[in-house]
C-alpha cells in the first residue's frame, strides 16, 4: 500500500489551510465556485431530460411494452450517472486548469 488513510487525510487538512491563506484564496475559490454554479444548472437540467426521456419513451412504445420501462430505467439511469461523472470531471480539469498553474507557483 502506497499511503495510508490517515496520511490522506493530514494532505486534506493541509490543503484546506490553504484556503484560509490570502494569496491562495482566489485560485482555489473562483474555480470551486464555478464548478459549484456548473455542477448544480448541469445536475437540474439531467434530471429533467431524464424525466423528459422516460415520459417520451412511454408515450412512444405500445401499452405492451409498459413492463420494458422498469427494465430501462436503471441502464439509461447507470449509463447518464457515468456519462454525467466523466463529462463533469473533464469540464471541472478544463476549467480549473488555468488556475492550477497559478497556484502550483504561489505554493
Amino acid at each position: 500500500m502506497q499511503g495510508s488513510p490517515s496520511s490522506a487525510i493530514d494532505y486534506f487538512v493541509a490543503g484546506a489551510r490553504l484556503i484560509a491563506k490570502p494569496g491562495y484564496r482566489r485560485f482555489i475559490l473562483i474555480p470551486l465556485l464555478i464548478n459549484l454554479v456548473i455542477f448544480v444548472a448541469v445536475t437540474i437540467a439531467l434530471f429533467h431530460l431524464f424525466g423528459d426521456f422516460f415520459a417520451l419513451a412511454q408515450e412512444w412504445s405500445p401499452a405492451w411494452l409498459d413492463w420494458l420501462t422498469w427494465l430501462l430505467w436503471p441502464l439509461v439511469g447507470f449509463v447518464f450517472l457515468v456519462v454525467y461523472g466523466y463529462s463533469f470531471n473533464i469540464i471541472t480539469n478544463f476549467l480549473a486548469a488555468p488556475f492550477f498553474g497559478v497556484l502550483a507557483e504561489k505554493i
